[in-house]
Formats: structure tokens, C-alpha cells, sequence
């Protein structure tokens, strides 16, 4: 089984293109912390996940993920051979993308970057989840327009980031175009 799950920061805006065939994808890279075992301190290493996103889920990501955000990916690790050096390179495929903050502390940061105002709140206060792979599949056997769905539920996989500052959950759906533009 090939399964990757990562949480961590964007390290720069994504970078969006479209193939030669029409398919729009997103490339970007996410910051994880992980235990170095091997120090008799307690410090972190920082490893560097290349990470490619397809389709609607690339669409998404163009409209709503910057530089600092905190996701949560989950998707399969592929190898290819880059051209230019003959050298193996491995990013992970999303299939599932989650961003684990909420749209406040998201503009804060932009705001930060461009010099605006600091950033002063807490994290974590609503989810917003996209699932790559149902996407994908609708694209593809129904020939319709994405039928996604976005919910700020909280799922089980990440309870386990969430604090006890956190505002109530509710059910109301989101409306990307309403809520993020």
C-alpha cells in the first residue's frame, strides 16, 4: 500500500500551471517536523515535502493556499526521472487536502507578508477539507462539473491537532465562492 499523510507549513505560494494536454496542477512544498532520534537533545529536523495537486483540487489550492498555511495532505508517493539530470525525484500525489486554519489567520498572514499588521490568534478554528479523489473520480466517470463538498466539520484524523481554544463545531457547508473569494 502507498500512503503518505503529512501535516505542515506551505514554505511559498504554490506554483500553478497548465499541461499541454489542458489539465491545471499545482506544485509547492510543505515543511514537516519530524524527531531526530540520533541528538541527545530534544530538537526537531525539518524535512521538505514536495507535493503536486491535480484538476479542481488545483483550482482550490490557486485560490486559497499561501505561503505559512498549515495543511494536511494525504496522498501516494510517485517516483519519475527528471529529464534535465537523469536523477530520480519523489513528490507525494494529493488525494485528500485539508487546510487546518481558518480563513482569518490565513489573511492575517497575507496581510503580515505584505507589511499590513501582525498576525494575533489562535489557529485551528475551522477545516476546511477537499477530497481530491472524489473530485477526481466525478471528473472523470460523470463528465460533470466537480461536486465537491466542504465542510467545516472537524474529521477523526485530525482531532488530534485541534486544542481546547477552539470555537464549537457546527454543520453548515461552505460556499467557496461566497466564503473565499
Amino acid at each position: 500500500m502507498n500512503r503518505i499523510c503529512i501535516v505542515g507549513r506551505i514554505t511559498r505560494d504554490p506554483y500553478n500551471n497548465i499541461t499541454n494536454s489542458g489539465i491545471s496542477y499545482s506544485r509547492f512544498t510543505i515543511a514537516v517536523d519530524r524527531r531526530n532520534f540520533s541528538s541527545q537533545r530534544s530538537e526537531n529536523i525539518t524535512d521538505y515535502i514536495p507535493v503536486v495537486a491535480w484538476r479542481g483540487l488545483s483550482e482550490f489550492i490557486k485560490k486559497n493556499v499561501f505561503k505559512g498555511t498549515l495543511v494536511s495532505v494525504e496522498g501516494s508517493l510517485q517516483s519519475y526521472i527528471r529529464s534535465e539530470d537523469k536523477n530520480t525525484s519523489y513528490e507525494v500525489n494529493i488525494e485528500n487536502f485539508s487546510i487546518l486554519e481558518s480563513r482569518q489567520i490565513i489573511e492575517e498572514r497575507k496581510s503580515k507578508i505584505q507589511g499590513n499588521h501582525s498576525m494575533n490568534s489562535s489557529f485551528l478554528e475551522n477545516n476546511i477539507n477537499y477530497n481530491a479523489l472524489k473530485e477526481y473520480k466525478n471528473h472523470n466517470t460523470n463528465n460533470i462539473q466537480n461536486q465537491n463538498s466542504y465542510s467545516n466539520e472537524k474529521s477523526q484524523s485530525q482531532t488530534s491537532f485541534l486544542d481546547d481554544e477552539q470555537t464549537s463545531e457546527s454543520n453548515e457547508k461552505w460556499d467557496l465562492e461566497s466564503d473565499w473569494d
